[in-house]
């Protein structure tokens, strides 16, 4: 009976707190990237889109608070003293936290392979698209974000027909941005025609920055695929080179058939499955942060919220730091597993030691 009441408890509030996250995360995601979307219209399936990305935060802090709203509660009431006394009890808490935490590992190892790099790739190439469909309808004198990886302003543009229900824009002084994860091109032109799907361009200038390195060239006329400016479409080239590799978009089989070839894709793989082990242990941390900092008679919440925080907060940290350092593998490992395995061997300590 026991273990029944915390199961049930843990996933009514899972269920209860994750659904409320995943609302309020993605509604704040959607207003920072309002500037960036071409048209509101949009709004509704990049929203559908992000579901599945947002949830990989939502996850973790809805299953920590889950726990720890469960035993604070046990706090409030001071019932907490069966827990510290009663072992019976106390083993029916860890065996509900077991079942609860494992029940979680396989939809969140399939969102984290599978669902969310396949709705991030679905989101940025709606945005790519329509971006690429409707860069004729922009207005001048404004800069325009067709997309995170693309902005572009002119001063005048003009529309005629070169045919037949085929319609051609010509831009004067133009502007482009495309930016990578580690470089930024800039291209300036007096005058730019689009034809369907290309774009040339006249008497401008091209600056690259790389590697700390800048060029400069410059072309008389040129043309470039629209769909080079709006950002690389999600999956891999056999002949990508590293550096521009998108590992967001690539799920399991993916990255296990590139990732003894591709440094890059197995820090990422390597920072995935770590991401995986901290949800699986998430919710013991919860309890275990609880244990240490609450107070008898009070529901803790303020330290609930905190030590979730600081739990999420730090792990992210730790996956970022790690995955930028994908061109010393050694190195991202021992920030991956070497930082985790202190980090859960203190908090176990902390555990044994105030319980």
């Amino acid at each position: 009976m026991v273990l029944l009441y915390f199961l049930r408890q843990f996933y009514l509030r899972f269920f209860f707190l994750f659904a409320a996250l995943l609302f309020v995360l993605t509604s704040a995601d959607m207003l920072m990237r309002l500037a960036t979307l071409p048209s509101v219209t949009f709004i509704p399936n990049i929203f559908l889109c992000m579901l599945p990305l947002i949830a990989i935060f939502a996850i973790p802090i809805a299953s920590c608070l889950a726990v720890q709203t469960t035993v604070g509660e046990l706090y409030a009431s001071n019932a907490i003293l069966l827990l510290k006394f009663l072992s019976s009890t106390k083993r029916a808490l860890h065996k509900a936290l077991f079942i609860f935490a494992f029940s979680l590992l396989i939809p969140y190892a399939v969102l984290i392979f599978e669902w969310a790099p396949r709705s991030y790739a679905n989101a940025k190439q709606l945005i790519i698209t329509f971006a690429t469909e409707h860069l004729s309808s922009l207005d001048p004198g404004i800069f325009h974000h067709p997309t995170d990886d693309f902005s572009i302003f002119f001063k005048q543009k003009k529309q005629y027909l070169i045919a037949e229900g085929k319609e051609a824009t010509k831009f004067f002084d133009l502007l482009l941005v495309m930016r990578a994860e580690d470089h930024e091109y800039m291209m300036s032109a007096k005058e730019g025609e689009l034809v369907d799907n290309m774009l040339s361009l006249k008497d401008g200038t091209m600056y690259n920055e790389r590697d700390g390195k800048k060029y400069i060239a410059s072309f008389g006329q040129t043309e470039i695929n629209i769909d080079q400016l709006t950002g690389p479409k999600p999956g891999v080239g056999k002949e990508e080179k590293i550096e521009d590799l998108q590992t967001k978009f690539l799920g399991w089989d993916e990255l296990q058939a590139i990732k003894n070839n591709h440094p890059k894709a197995a820090v990422e793989f390597h920072v995935r499955i770590v991401r995986i082990i901290w949800q699986l242990l998430i919710p013991f941390l919860g309890l275990v942060g609880l244990v240490r900092f609450g107070t008898p008679l009070r529901y803790n919440l303020m330290v609930s919220v905190a030590w979730t925080g600081g739990l999420v907060i730090f792990s992210y940290l730790l996956l970022s730091i790690a995955g930028a350092f994908w061109k010393n593998g050694l190195m991202a490992l021992v920030l991956l597993y070497g930082i985790s395995g202190v980090t859960f061997t203190i908090i176990q300590d902390l555990y044994r030691k105030y319980w």
